[in-house]
């Protein structure tokens, strides 16, 4: 099972070997349009979608094209998948199962609201928000609501999930966490604007960023804060939390790495651009892309730069870092497989 960030926790933490050193564009394939989704791997199949509609599976040695399918309406979010299914939402409101062998359309739920947060998987139920403030529990077998619960503004953060609890930010500027099996509210924690960054929840903690420019670390349990850091600009990227250490980007253009006990500013390392891109990190090594078109491999404990690659477009999707290769959409509309 693989979906946005990785986890259900969205640790943003791939278990894979790092590429430490860049040699070779393996492929590129042409998604036809922006890639703003994260391309996912999964048993040696490469998922990639583009703002046109379009999903493609495609064998991740060569790039070739193994099934297409297409959505009513435009793909900002990344799908989530399962040993049999390919759970994808459009920018219509429309939530799809697929069949991951032939990509045809299992079943079929109309959310009546753009969609942009993507899917999360946990005990065969779907969980994703829509901008119109419902935030939807679905059986992933058949696409039957089990709940709906109701905020008080749009959502466009992919929840996170853990145990009994779901975690997700809202344009209200509020985080919410709420009852998985009941879909009851247990609190929320309020920030200065909106919070599109999708939270990261282990270690009894949960770490998101607001547009208020500030990166929080609450507990998990209460929702009382445990500490903040102060960027000065919009956080859009997602936090990735591995070894006691947070990783993220602010439109100041900078990528941070924090303690993840204090808040402590470990390291920082400035680009020339805004970053929206939400960090992976693989055994050492973070991955993250910027505006600027650059995908960025830095060493994880001291944010020493190992390699980039610069694509034909702003980056704001994830990468994916699978079987020796990093994969990277862009907005030049291609999918990269760099090795």
């Amino acid at each position: 099972m693989v979906m946005y960030r990785g986890n259900p926790e969205h640790t943003g933490v791939i278990a894979a070997s790092p590429v430490k050193s860049f040699r070779t564009v393996e492929w590129k394939f042409r998604v036809g349009n922006w890639v703003f989704a994260s391309p996912l791997a999964f048993n040696d199949v490469v998922y990639v979608a583009g703002l046109n509609g379009y999903l493609f599976a495609l064998n991740y040695q060569t790039g070739e094209p193994i099934w297409r399918f297409r959505a009513e309406g435009n793909i900002f979010s990344t799908p989530a998948i399962s040993e049999k299914q390919v759970i994808l939402a459009d920018g219509k409101g429309n939530i799809y199962g697929l069949d991951i062998v032939t990509g045809k359309r299992l079943w079929h739920y109309g959310a009546g609201s753009r969609i942009v947060a993507s899917p999360a998987l946990y005990d065969d139920r779907v969980y994703l928000g829509a901008v119109n403030g419902n935030f939807y529990a679905l059986k992933a077998a058949s696409g039957q609501v089990d709940w709906t619960f109701k905020a008080e503004n749009g959502i466009s953060s992919s929840a996170a999930v853990q145990g009994n609890t779901i975690y997700f930010g809202s344009w209200d500027g509020k985080l919410y966490a709420i009852d998985r099996k009941k879909g009851k509210l247990k609190w929320t924690f309020a920030t200065e604007n909106w919070i599109i960054s999708s939270p990261t929840v282990i270690n009894k903690t949960v770490y998101f960023g607001s547009l208020d420019g500030r990166f929080y670390a609450v507990r998990a349990d209460k929702g009382q804060k445990v500490w903040e850091f102060d960027t000065g600009e919009q956080i859009r990227s997602s936090p990735a939390v591995a070894k006691d250490m947070v990783y993220f980007g602010s439109l100041n253009g900078i990528f941070y790495a924090l303690d993840a006990r204090s808040g402590q500013e470990i390291w920082r390392f400035p680009t020339d651009d805004q970053i929206d891109s939400s960090p992976v990190v693989v055994n050492g090594v973070v991955y993250f892309g910027g505006v600027n078109g650059v995908l960025y491999a830095l060493e994880a404990h001291t944010g020493k730069l190992l390699w980039q690659f610069e694509t034909g477009g702003r980056i704001y999707a994830s990468p994916m870092v699978y079987r020796g290769m990093v994969f990277v959409g862009s907005r030049d509309g291609y999918l990269y497989a760099l090795r």
